[in-house]
């Protein structure tokens, strides 16, 4: 699993929804496939770039519990169908954009400005707006 993908940036979006990689994130992501994944908070509606391997870890993470994914188990069943469900194929054109689907625009309500925020082993993509929301949320409760 990737540890490198870190930073942030605002970058905008064209009219056909592509948006440039960073520069920071260009290297450790070429050459690899990626998806897009969308957030699995409704409150702040955001997508996720993982390379397609670091996607799968995070996957099987949510059965790690159960010391891994039982297909003969219908909760299980189910918690994969929305973590497949929530991913699109992303493609990294000879200029360093991706194109993000309509839809996956309307969901996280990015227009014509994004902000990239480096997590480590993915990228999350958002709108200003769910980036300004989420920088005031209170690190710790009381």
């Amino acid at each position: 699993m990737r540890t490198d993908l870190n930073g942030n940036s605002e970058n905008p979006v064209d009219s056909k929804g592509r948006v440039s990689l960073p520069t920071k994130y260009r290297k450790p992501l070429s050459g690899v496939d990626l998806v897009l994944v969308k957030s699995d908070d409704p409150d702040y509606p955001y997508l996720r770039l993982y390379a397609e391997d670091d996607y799968a870890i995070w996957v099987e993470s949510w059965f790690a519990a159960d010391e891994g994914f039982k297909p003969n188990k219908r909760e299980h069943q189910r918690k994969m169908l929305r973590l497949m469900n929530f991913k699109e194929p992303a493609k990294v054109d000879d200029s360093y954009r991706i194109r993000i689907t309509p839809d996956l625009r309307v969901y996280a309500g990015i227009e014509d400005k994004v902000k990239f925020v480096g997590m480590g082993d993915h990228v999350s993509i958002m709108s200003l707006e769910v980036a300004d929301r989420l920088a005031s949320v209170e690190l710790y409760e009381d």
